[in-house]
């Protein structure tokens, strides 16, 4: 796909893979499979808050990507399925927190935390769930998503922004490219992104707020699960730990404010 947008001038500035000698996007080795990508100059736009700058050009960039879609071979590409399938793995772990008889203090200050939070955590996966059996999306109302445009998958040079790190791309709701800007900056997110399109949108709130409550529940089954689970390095487990507290449940009471806050935006 990335190879296509680049040759076809679609979206140029992105990590394509080069074809070898044999004219293949890819090279075997034995049981090593090599891609080989283009390289590109420049800083990752690590830095949080985003300058207002990178903002504007992030917001060009979504809204281009969604406006070549129909350009694209949307076969090769994965569909939004509104998947909740570590909500079971979630439960699972509540539930194992719960228990008294956990073996080390790290294991008990992840209890402490998540349970503290047992019942926003509870009622956040209730609506995410009612969201997903209520929401009925056409066809024709999907879009490109990179599916992971965070400033680690961004680098900036000469004031241009490149985008790296493909794998998560999806076809989807343009929510699904906007809730993860709906933070302070938002009215200067959404003004660049009306102005590329040069037209009047509408946001469906609900999926917003799927994609807002999905993103953190998601990653707190994650973290939960590596730490009861899946790491052998008690450190990796710290930090995990600290992912939980500082990037994931302290970020839930801010998503209803910031709705309020796209609301206004798109009224004024």
């Amino acid at each position: 796909m990335t190879w296509d947008l680049y040759h076809q001038g679609l979206f140029i500035n992105i990590t394509h893979p080069l074809k070898n000698y044999l004219g293949s996007l890819f090279t075997k080795l034995e049981d090593i499979t090599i891609v080989l990508f283009n390289f590109i100059v420049g800083d990752l736009a690590e830095a949080y808050p985003f300058s207002d700058k990178i903002l504007v050009g992030i917001a060009k960039s979504v809204a281009t990507l969604e406006q070549i879609t129909p350009h694209v071979n949307q076969n090769l590409l994965p569909k939004e399925s509104f998947d909740i399938t570590f909500e079971s793995d979630l439960l699972r772990c509540i539930s194992i927190l719960e228990k008294s008889n956990l073996n080390n203090d790290l294991n008990q200050s992840l209890r402490e935390l998540v349970l503290l939070k047992k019942e926003q955590i509870l009622s956040s996966m209730n609506l995410v769930r009612e969201i997903r059996n209520s929401v009925h999306i056409n066809a024709s109302q999907l879009v490109l998503c990179h599916g992971d445009m965070w400033g680690g998958n961004i680098i900036y040079h000469n004031n241009q922004l490149f985008f790296l790190d493909w794998e998560s791309v999806i076809i989807a709701p343009p929510e699904y490219n906007l809730f993860g800007y709906i933070g302070s900056s938002f009215d200067i997110f959404i003004s660049s992104y009306i102005k590329q399109w040069d037209r009047k949108i509408q946001i469906n709130l609900d999926l917003i707020r799927f994609y807002s409550y999905r993103a953190h529940l998601r990653n707190l089954s994650n973290w939960v699960m590596n730490i009861l689970f899946r790491n052998k390095d008690e450190s990796q487990s710290i930090k995990d730990l600290d992912m939980i507290r500082h990037h994931c449940l302290n970020r839930f009471d801010q998503i209803e404010p910031n709705i309020r806050n796209i609301r206004r935006d798109i009224v004024s």
